[in-house]
């Protein structure tokens, strides 16, 4: 299947308190383990890295060395922005399918990815995602809690998220750019497409915090040889 790829990390990381991406872990830094996972599942697909404007230069020799066909390119204001960036940046390849991952998630098995676009065929969007291991509560703008939620029919979306080009390209056509969307599952949602959801068969956090950080390594950690 013609598939492109765009691995998007435009963001600030202001809540870890620095650039998330350049932190080294075994096999490189989180954005090159992230990379690394999604090329070794699609090897040769065209791919995208959507980084911030002001640290393409410091990423561009490290990654076009190990990646050398990758497009680099600069993100926008919102995630949203940045997505659109990334596809656009592909689209001359002549793909049909396209995979959104968010760079922060280093521990994106192979195995979830292949499962992720084997599934695009039969829908226009496709997410993986976790079950909801504890009880969820909704709450008012005070702290009380209003109502118990059956947690059987909720998920904790992740990346990478698939879609057809073509029905991805008509949501953009179709919505107010000025409306905020979460990530691209969403956006089709809106635009009154079906999206099937994935459950990952292996650990895929994302990293925010200082503390989701140690939960990475000791991840790595545990599944060392």
């Amino acid at each position: 299947m013609g598939i492109g790829v765009v691995c998007v990390g435009a963001g600030r990381g202001e809540r870890f308190g620095g650039d998330k991406l350049a932190v080294e872990l075994p096999g490189g830094t989180i954005l090159e383990t992230s990379l690394a996972a999604l090329m070794a599942a699609l090897p040769g697909s065209p791919l995208a890295v959507v980084l911030p404007a002001e640290r393409l230069a410091w990423w561009e020799p490290r990654l076009l060395r190990r990646f050398p066909g990758a497009k680099l390119v600069a993100g926008g204001p919102r995630r949203q922005d940045s997505v659109q960036l990334g596809v656009r940046a592909i689209m001359d390849t002549g793909v049909t399918f396209v995979l959104v991952h968010d760079a922060a998630r280093p521990l994106i098995h192979p195995d979830d990815i292949l499962r992720v676009a084997g599934a695009l065929e039969r829908a226009p969007g496709v997410i993986l995602c976790s079950r909801i291991p504890d009880t969820v509560k909704r709450v008012d703008a005070e702290g009380w809690v209003v109502k118990t939620l059956d947690r059987t029919e909720l998920r904790l979306a992740q990346t990478p998220q698939g879609f057809q080009i073509n029905h991805l390209l008509r949501a953009w056509r179709m919505m107010d750019q000025a409306v905020v969307w979460t990530d691209e599952g969403m956006l089709l949602e809106m635009a009154g497409d079906p999206v099937m959801m994935i459950e990952a068969t292996h650990p895929n956090p994302k990293l925010t915090t200082r503390a989701d950080l140690a939960w990475i390594r000791n991840v790595l950690r545990a599944e060392a040889p």
